[in-house]
């Protein structure tokens, strides 16, 4: 049972009882009279009772029993009877010390939650309000009421409420929507259209408000490089970026990344890569997804390659501390190499596995995707693969430590079947 706003005690007698001095008969359960008259009188349009669970305005009898009997002892002790109302003449002046034992006594008991009310409660004992603003890779963001925006790291949160509604993401894939009632320590109660869910805290690792704006369910990064070498006139730069938007069904990205190195006034290697890309989720953990992509590697002589992609796949682990991935399907590409004339187009056979882990609190984080290509017309296998430790040092700054690798097993004449490279570089998450 939860406590209403109006209600101190639980009336003693239960269903089915007597009815005991200053009681009545009222919906079936024997209710207070005078004062206390509310005391039972069946919760109404609370968010608890939308939500299916049973509820009445009084306190657990187990917590408030022993304030009612320590608050009749002073109203004794007072000469005040059962009210402060009732004070015999020669004890007027104990009426201020009545009322203000009450208020020490009952005081400590005042600390649940409002109706409406919007906090965390941690497992230190210290509850915040404020609001909700996402849960994502392990990390609670909330903003506190006249503080700001703190990260709060999801394993150190007791329960949460909130009746704003939200998208919520469970580890086994399934999404649910609904409003946050707190429930048990380490759980969280979902009020869903199909009813009350009660979930445990760790099998949540995606919390979004459905009335989020397209900019608060887009996010991203970007970082760059710079080395220069006077001895031999050597410049290189680095860029890389992503953008990605996460909608309740969708997730779309664009990623970018360039190398550039020049020497005495000369290009020596460009290495661009360009990918636009979309995913749907399905049941369990399933997705299909849809790519195109634009690449360019001087090193391997490659001018350009336009690849459109199509295929299926599904997250095989998903946490608040990695999500591990893999994906199949087919791919037609058209290419052209620097030096031979006309262009050659071709269709593959893909398979692709990503791995994200993510330090709790988000200092540290490791990205790595490899992806390899099978014609479907010769005996050629194409094998893609990059990956970025990151770590960051303040706020959203982070350094990066990249790596990427490209292979082809049957370039076209003498031309280099592999361009391997890494770089430092410093960015900032958004």
């Amino acid at each position: 049972m939860t406590r209403g706003h109006g209600c101190a005690f639980r009336c003693p007698a239960g269903p089915g009882s007597r009815q005991g001095p200053g009681m009545k008969r009222q919906g079936g359960r024997s209710v207070r009279v005078g004062p206390t008259a509310n005391c039972c009188k069946p919760c109404s349009g609370t968010s608890m009772e939308r939500a299916g669970v049973q509820s009445v305005c009084c306190r657990p009898y187990g917590m408030v029993e022993p304030v009612r009997r320590a608050v009749a002892a002073a109203f004794s002790a007072y000469g005040a009877g059962t009210a402060c109302g009732k004070q015999r003449p020669d004890h007027a002046h104990s009426r201020p010390r009545c009322l203000l034992l009450i208020a020490l006594l009952v005081a400590p008991f005042a600390t649940e939650a409002e109706e409406g009310e919007e906090f965390v409660l941690l497992s230190s004992g210290n509850r915040m309000t404020g609001t909700v603003r996402a849960l994502d890779r392990g990390e609670l963001t909330f903003t506190i009421d006249g503080a700001g925006t703190v990260d709060i790291d999801w394993k150190n949160v007791e329960t949460l409420q909130s009746e704003q509604r939200f998208d919520v993401e469970l580890a086994s894939g399934e999404r649910l929507a609904g409003s946050i009632v707190a429930g048990a320590p380490g759980t969280v109660q979902l009020v869903t259209a199909a009813g009350p869910r009660t979930l445990e805290r760790g099998r949540i690792v995606r919390i979004t408000p459905v009335a989020a704006t397209f900019l608060e369910r887009t996010s991203g990064f970007i970082d760059a490089g710079f080395d220069f070498l006077s001895a031999g006139d050597e410049i290189d730069l680095t860029l890389n970026g992503e953008v990605s938007h996460r909608s309740h069904d969708f997730l779309t990205h664009m990623h970018v990344s360039s190398l550039v190195r020049r020497r005495d006034g000369e290009t020596e290697q460009r290495r661009n890569h360009l990918e636009l890309g979309t995913r749907r989720f399905l049941h369990d953990r399933w997705f299909v997804l849809g790519e195109i992509a634009a690449e360019e590697d001087l090193e391997l002589e490659l001018e350009s390659r336009f690849l459109l992609a199509a295929g299926v796949g599904r997250a095989l682990v998903q946490s608040n501390r990695t999500v591990l991935s893999v994906y199949g399907g087919l791919d037609y590409a058209l290419e052209d190499y620097r030096g031979i004339p006309g262009s050659d187009d071709y269709a593959e056979a893909l398979a692709a596995v990503e791995w994200d882990w993510f330090e709790v609190g988000g200092k540290t984080e490791l990205l790595t995707e490899a992806t390899t290509f099978f014609s479907l017309e010769r005996s050629r296998t194409r094998i893609d693969l990059t990956a970025s430790l990151r770590r960051s040092f303040f706020r959203s700054f982070y350094f990066s430590l990249n790596l990427f690798e490209s292979y082809d097993s049957d370039p076209p004449a003498d031309f280099e079947n592999s361009d391997f490279g890494l770089s430092l570089t410093v960015g900032s998450t958004f």
